[in-house]
């Protein structure tokens, strides 16, 4: 699957570094936003789900981790639900 470029977002790490990753979704649940993004890594195989917190400022946000089990495997059900026609869940 080819990558859009505009689909690129890039955080800072918790030792400083760049890390680039692919947009693959984001969607409201429960009143919150949560975004799902796959690292570009060649050996990525696992997505990374991350809640959005707007801090009020235009376009700035705060990625905050998602560390209830149960939340996220919500958020990756849904992932999937909406995205089941175009990535291969098997």
């Amino acid at each position: 699957m080819d990558i859009n470029p505009e689909n690129i977002i890039t955080l800072q790490g918790d030792n400083g570094e760049q890390i680039k990753l692919e947009l693959l979704d984001a969607f409201r649940l429960d009143e919150e936003t949560y975004v799902v993004l796959l690292p570009l890594e060649e050996d990525a195989s696992e997505v990374i789900i991350l809640q959005i917190e707007d801090l009020g400022e235009e376009d700035e946000v705060s990625y905050l981790s998602v560390e209830d089990p149960e939340l996220l495997q919500k958020v990756f059900s849904l992932f999937m639900e909406r995205n089941k026609d175009r990535y291969n869940f098997n």
